[in-house]
């Protein structure tokens, strides 16, 4: 059984901070199976899945604290384990593009816990229109649909609802 360190990291930028976290994890003989670096405003924001011995992963979190301290990030760490997969589910992507507006999102995510579909990744990001200076939104968004739902007829409600909501939506699976 593999054991997992799920790691959650925001401060203020700091140009060496992926590169010292990177090292640090390899130093303590961890390996990073899964990233997440983004900038949110002037913060950096990292979310990291680390994989690793018992003790490899304890070396990782007693050494952390140093090294987050001396670039002011807040860091939480989790021991966690792997997601089960679901043989029966089908990965779907949903590319979104509208008029920024506040509550998008959310009424994204309530139709598909609504129809039991369960979201796996969300990427979103502003910016003005090329043309008129509007402000947007993009939604990337990774999905498990469960065997059982009916991928037509989910199709169709999601383009009702991008309908009704004005947004410029395209659902379409994954190919891997």
């Amino acid at each position: 059984m593999q054991n997992l360190l799920a790691v959650s990291v925001l401060g203020p930028y700091a140009p060496t901070a992926t590169t010292d976290i990177a090292r640090l994890a390899a130093d303590c003989n961890c390996n990073i199976l899964d990233a997440r670096i983004t900038m949110l405003g002037s913060e950096t924001a990292m979310l990291l899945l680390l994989a690793g011995t018992w003790n490899a992963l304890a070396k990782f979190e007693h050494a952390l604290p140093a090294l987050t301290n001396r670039l002011q990030l807040t860091v939480h760490i989790r021991r966690t384990n792997g997601r089960e997969p679901n043989a029966q589910a089908l990965p779907y992507s949903v590319q979104i593009v509208a008029l920024d507006n506040p509550g998008i999102l959310r009424d994204i995510s309530q139709f598909f816990l609504d129809q039991g579909v369960s979201l796996q990744d969300i990427y979103s990001n502003t910016y003005a229109a090329p043309q008129t200076g509007a402000a947007m939104i993009v939604l990337n968004i990774a999905l498990n649909v469960p065997g059982e739902v009916h991928i037509n007829a989910l199709r169709d409600q999601f383009q009702l609802l991008c309908d009704d909501l004005n947004l410029d939506g395209i659902m379409e699976p994954i190919k891997g």
